[in-house]
Formats: C-alpha cells, sequence, structure tokens
C-alpha cells in the first residue's frame, strides 16, 4: 500500500496587540485550546485534515521561516553524531551560506570521528545504534552531504568519502570538505514548532513515517511561519492543514484523536491539548 503526502499547508489569523490600548499580558511560554477539526474529500484534489488551533504568545516569537536564521542550529533539521570512547556525541549544523549544505558546528570539547552506518561494525558501538535496516534507514541512516570546516578536519580521515573542497578568498570564510557518506543521525526536536500525534481509539499511535511497512515518508509534524515581525503579546487562530492521500486508507471508519503543541523560538513548548475522539465521517465537511 503506496501512501503519498502532500506539502504541510498553514494558515494564519494573528492579531497583534495595538498601540492605542493596553496590551494584554501573556506568558512568554505559549497556550493553545482547540478551535476545531474538519475533514475535506475532494473528487480532484488530495484529502486534508483541517485543525485549528488558538494561541496566545506574550513576546510574539512564534514560527519559523525559511531564513538561514531558522534552518541553522538550535533549528537544524537533524544531529550528527562523534565517536567518543564508546559513546555516541549529538553535533548541531549551521547554514551559513544559501548554495552551501549544512556545515558541522563543533563545540569546544567535542572530539571523535563522524559516525556513519560503518560505526556499526565496531562492537563498542554497536550496542548503541540500531540495526541498517528499514525503518532506520528512512531517517537515522542518511546518505547525505556534509560540509566540515578546516579546523575541525579531525572529525574525518581518509577512509571517508571526501568529494569536493571549498576554498575562499576571503578570510573571514573558511575553507570546507564536502563528505558523503551514511551518516548516522537523529531529527532534531526543535526543527519541527507544532507537534501533531494520532491515537486510535484502542491507544495505537500511529507512525505516519513507517505505516506502510515497506516505504519511508514523512509525518505530520511540521513548521508554520512566524508570525508576527514585533515584540510583544500576540494571539490569534493557527489552522494546520494536513495532506494526504492515505488519511482516509489508514484511518477509514476508525475512532481517533489528535495530541498537539507548539514551540515558540526560545524553545519553550506550550500545553498540550488533545481533540475528542473522532472520525472522519463525523468531521466531513
Amino acid at each position: 500500500m503506496k501512501i503519498t503526502k502532500g506539502l504541510l499547508v498553514f494558515g494564519v489569523l494573528a492579531v497583534a496587540a495595538s498601540s492605542c490600548f493596553d496590551p494584554p499580558e501573556y506568558p512568554n511560554t505559549p497556550s493553545i485550546n482547540l478551535a476545531g477539526l474538519e475533514f475535506y474529500q475532494e473528487a480532484d484534489a488530495i484529502d486534508s485534515l483541517v485543525l485549528s488551533i488558538n494561541f496566545k504568545d506574550g513576546d510574539g516569537d512564534l514560527g519559523l521561516s525559511s531564513s538561514l536564521e531558522d534552518i541553522s542550529y538550535p533549528f537544524h533539521p537533524k544531529n550528527y553524531y562523534l565517536e567518543n570512547n564508546g559513546n555516541l556525541i549529538a553535533v548541531p549544523t549551521i547554514t551559513k551560506y544559501t548554495n552551501i549544505p549544512p556545515i558541522l558546528l563543533i563545540n569546544a570539547g567535542q572530539t571523535g570521528k563522524l559516525a556513519t552506518n560503518r560505526t556499526l561494525d565496531k562492537p563498542e558501538y554497536a550496542s548503541k545504534m540500531p540495526e541498517y535496516i528499514y525503518p532506520y534507514t528512512c531517517n537515522t541512516y542518511i546518505f547525505d552531504t556534509l560540509y566540515v570546516e578546516r579546523g575541525d578536519q579531525s572529525t574525518f580521515d581518509a577512509t571517508y568519502n571526501i568529494t569536493d573542497t571549498l576554498r575562499s578568498s576571503n578570510p573571514e570564510n573558511p575553507d570546507l570538505y564536502e563528505i558523503k557518506e551514511i551518516f548516522y543521525t537523529q531529527k532534531n526536536p526543535n526543527y519541527d514548532n507544532i507537534t501533531v500525534d494520532f491515537i486510535l481509539s484502542n491507544g495505537t499511535e500511529l507512525d505516519w513515517e513507517t505505516i506502510t511497512g515497506t516505504e519511508c515518508g514523512p509525518s505530520f509534524d511540521g513548521r508554520f511561519p512566524r508570525l508576527s515581525d514585533e515584540n510583544g503579546p500576540l494571539e490569534g487562530t493557527l489552522r494546520y492543514s494536513m495532506k494526504s492521500e492515505g488519511l482516509a486508507i489508514v484511518l477509514g471508519s476508525q475512532s481517533f484523536k489528535l495530541r498537539v503543541t507548539i514551540k515558540d523560538r526560545g524553545l519553550n513548548s506550550s500545553n498540550t491539548i488533545e481533540t475528542d475522539f473522532v472520525t472522519l465521517e463525523g468531521i466531513k465537511k
């Protein structure tokens, strides 16, 4: 069974405090409550489940853009790992240039070689990493391009697939090594700013990334865009559209509920809300 998922689409109605009256005082940690849940099924369109939530946030730092700032640490997509005396040390990335993939961000004191699928051959790490098989080939072992700055070349050696080097005439832009490997990675929990879990009435939580048992797909966690350029109280309604040909196939007539949280750019997580148990037919529009 093949399930394809469309892009997540966001609709936002946000109201910032006006200078004509005293702004409301909200905590800087966002708070949310449910505004609605609707299912749309049309003959010539991909099915969509639309979640509406009301939000309040004291400093208005809600949303992430596609700018370099919002895809670099701490909002980078995934962590890489260093082998270090039998331990695995998580390492983030930064994105400095629009035309160059992420660059490894080594902090002071972090040492070791980049972990790849070959790390499994080392007894001291084999028990700390999953096997190189499905479903871990979906999001744990990723064939990827990574750039490493000249000062961090101790993180690899001649056994790695070094495909290119980039040299710059600008001393502020360091030389870079381009490495292509099957890296051992983990998704950065701060990359997405909205988390949506699907729970069936029997208590089972659906894993959309591996639900077919044969193919890798995306989850329904995602990002909504920046809601304001101002620093101050913000409230409004966020409409989050989850599009997939698999919604009706997987859920059918089953009863399910959603569990939802959002996160701001200060990495503050909101309260968790849950919908009632519903069926697609019961919320169909």
